[in-house]
């Protein structure tokens, strides 16, 4: 989680990583990274979704951890499911 777009957190290397961010409504929010990873797994994560209203992010995350859950293959791992999911 960082609030720095530079990726100073190094948000985009996440499973899930959040940027903060301001909703249209003015709101603080999070911009939502998924599929990111270092050494062997290296890549980029993309975004998924935001602003979030950080009212709603608990729910965000539970929704894709669960339709992770619900839609993966045996033994598939988070990463790969959302980086074949893109």
């Amino acid at each position: 989680m960082t609030g720095c777009p530079n990726s100073c957190a190094q948000h985009y290397i996440g499973d899930i990583g959040l940027v903060g961010a301001t909703t249209t409504e003015g709101e603080t929010g999070y911009h939502v990274v998924v599929g990111g990873g270092s050494d062997h797994d290296k890549g980029i994560g993309r975004a998924l979704c935001g602003p979030v209203p950080h009212t709603q992010l608990n729910d965000v995350i539970a929704q894709v951890v669960g339709s992770y859950l619900d839609r993966r293959e045996a033994q598939e791992t988070f990463l790969s499911f959302v980086r074949s999911t893109a």
